[in-house]
């Protein structure tokens, strides 16, 4: 009996043989005349390939006009399935902004609000819309046995552990029942059970479960759920202070979430509860701060201060992108070219780099529509570095990297909104031509900028005889 060309690349999968499964991918588009249905087969084909840019290319909507969109489901699946794959591509910034403006009404489009949701650690807002689509689910059958049911079932469990919420985090895991043949799934119940008494600061009951976990996962394969459970187990062994032991399993998390095809978010997650074990890396801590794009929501969770400097303070070029000014060899400039706002965001990322996707939300915040556009931008601002400022950065596996002769010259500070520039001290009183001194303004864009900075209600001004006097709100 000849197999089906679903059965081949499903095969090909498993296997991870990309190339042979792209061209299996393709031809099954092709015969399926690229109805949506088989669209989605072949994103989900693709998602578990790590190919994210391939299956967004599929779904991305023709028109990116919310207000049609909105008007019918069918006219909204595609942007949401866009959004799903714009944050698996780190472009969590877009695909947020997609779901604040369209209506989630429908299952497919409250299991993908749920599942953003959760990955960018909204956990309550996760938990609104999985909880919606079971109520809309309850008493069909066919979806309670289905496997994707059963997945949203514990990534509703991983939002409530994500609020503390245990009880109903391990009733929703009891709910989820295994088939005979679902042995990577029995595998997932024992890790999530294992985080679960890991958060909980119950690590007895954590091992146990996390070494039940492993006896279902491939031995030599280092896949993400292996690191995941890796780090659960460092943590859990930090509490009965087995401190050599920890140590040993949070490297091996490491060394799988460190490669460049995986989200910042999950590394800088196993440095947070490495910190937290007692167990820190010279010089990591303040990444949980300073990475460019997080989620409020995971940088709140760290109880990390969110503000300060990566970088020597020796360093000749210092940026600060929310006071929207930078210093090159002493000289003070008002307004971040774009350029060096891509150069700061580099340099907050320091060892780790930041992808191309991530930087574009960051740049361009209100241009979703031009995603795979803004490529040929990034790549021209990459060109105005070297050619006018002698700055080269390294690309390498999809991330830009700084070199470490490079590093030294960049210092990049990070605060958690816009701030006031430098000069405005608190409580400082000063004349316009001080300021304008100080920035190299002329008398016209100097009035601009201190125009900007009164309406900001940053300083005041008045009047003495013939001169005006500005002074910082203390």
């Amino acid at each position: 009996m000849t197999e089906s060309l679903e059965v081949r690349i499903e095969n090909t999968v498993r296997a991870r043989e990309v190339a042979d499964a792209r061209k299996l991918i393709r031809r099954f588009l092709r015969e399926e005349k690229n109805r949506f249905p088989a669209v989605l087969k072949s994103c989900e084909w693709f998602r578990r390939l790590g190919l994210f840019r391939e299956a967004y290319l599929l779904v991305a909507p023709k028109s990116w006009n919310l207000t049609r969109l909105a008007e019918s489901p069918e006219r909204t699946e595609p942007l949401l399935w866009a959004a799903y794959f714009l944050d698996l591509q780190g472009a969590s910034l877009y695909a947020q902004k997609i779901l604040d403006r369209i209506p989630l009404t429908t299952l497919p489009s409250l299991a993908v609000a749920g599942t953003i949701r959760m990955s960018n650690r909204s956990f309550g807002e996760a938990i609104d819309a999985f909880e919606a689509y079971f109520r809309k689910t309850a008493g069909d059958a066919d979806k309670l046995e289905s496997y994707a049911h059963k997945m949203h079932r514990i990534s509703l469990a991983d939002s409530y552990a994500g609020l503390g919420r245990f009880p109903d985090a391990h009733r929703e895991l009891d709910s989820v029942i295994p088939g005979p043949d679902d042995r990577f799934l029995r595998g997932i119940l024992h890790q999530a059970r294992g985080e679960y008494f890991a958060l909980a600061s119950r690590p007895l009951e954590s091992l146990r479960e996390l070494d039940a976990a492993l006896t279902f996962f491939p031995t030599t394969e280092r896949t993400v759920d292996f690191a995941f459970l890796q780090k659960w187990r460092g943590w859990a062994l930090s509490i009965l202070g087995k401190k050599a032991e920890a140590s040993s399993a949070f490297s091996e998390a490491l060394a799988v979430l460190g490669k460049p095809d995986h989200r910042p978010e999950m590394i800088l997650d196993c440095l947070y509860w490495m910190d937290r074990a007692g167990i820190p890396r010279a010089g990591e801590k303040n990444l949980l701060g300073a990475y460019p794009g997080l989620a409020p929501a995971f940088v709140q969770r760290t109880g990390i201060r969110a503000e300060g400097w990566v970088g020597s303070p020796e360093a000749t070029i210092r940026i600060s992108v929310e006071r929207d000014e930078w210093t090159s060899r002493g000289t003070h400039r008002i307004g971040v070219p774009l350029e060096i706002a891509l150069l700061a965001y580099v340099r907050r990322a320091d060892h780790l780099g930041i992808s191309v996707e991530r930087l574009k939300p960051l740049l361009w915040p209100d241009e979703v529509a031009s995603f795979i556009q803004l490529d040929a931008r990034i790549a021209k601002l990459l060109q105005r570095l070297r050619e006018e400022y002698e700055v080269d950065l390294a690309v390498e596996s999809g991330r830009i990297r700084m070199t470490e002769e490079l590093a030294r010259l960049v210092t990049a500070e990070f605060l958690p909104k816009a701030a006031p520039w430098s000069f405005l001290l608190p409580g400082r009183e000063f004349e316009m031509a001080e300021f304008a001194e100080y920035y190299g303004l002329g008398r016209t864009v100097c009035f601009k900028f201190l125009g900007r900075a009164l309406e900001a209600g940053w300083i005041t001004k008045r009047a003495t005889g013939k001169k005006t006097l500005f002074r910082v709100r203390a």
